[in-house]
């Protein structure tokens, strides 16, 4: 939790992680790093970066929000402006959280449901 408080959503620290990765591998003289390890990390990229605007949106502190701010703009520099597609993803994961936000000050936090425990027996050794 403090960790959260402090420096944010995991998802947003592994993208700040694999954003490194990929500025070294595209700077990188060896083809491995410069071919397919970079093409991996700007995959991995581009399908996470529609967290961010949920992330900026439920950032637990000013600090944490300015990060992800700064997190946007720093994949802004590297790729160009997140394509429409990113837009109407970015778009429905908020959504989607705010409805979960709502869901849980009515019901609670948990969504564990209580299933009855199943008895099985074997034959045999």
């Amino acid at each position: 939790r403090r960790i959260y408080e402090f420096r944010g959503p995991t998802v947003m620290r592994t993208i700040a992680v694999y954003m490194n990765g990929y500025e070294h591998c595209i700077t990188s003289e060896n083809p491995h790093l410069s071919g397919a390890k970079s093409e991996f990390f700007k995959k991995h990229i581009q399908n996470s970066i529609p967290l961010i605007k949920t992330a900026i949106e439920f950032a637990p502190t000013v600090k944490v929000k300015q990060e992800m701010l700064d997190l946007r703009l720093r994949y802004v520099d590297l790729f160009g402006p997140l394509r429409k597609s990113q837009l109407f993803l970015a778009d429905r994961i908020l959504k989607l959280a705010e409805e979960e936000m709502v869901r849980r000050e009515k019901e609670g936090y948990s969504t564990l449901r209580d299933i009855p425990l199943k008895r099985y027996t074997y034959h045999g050794a």
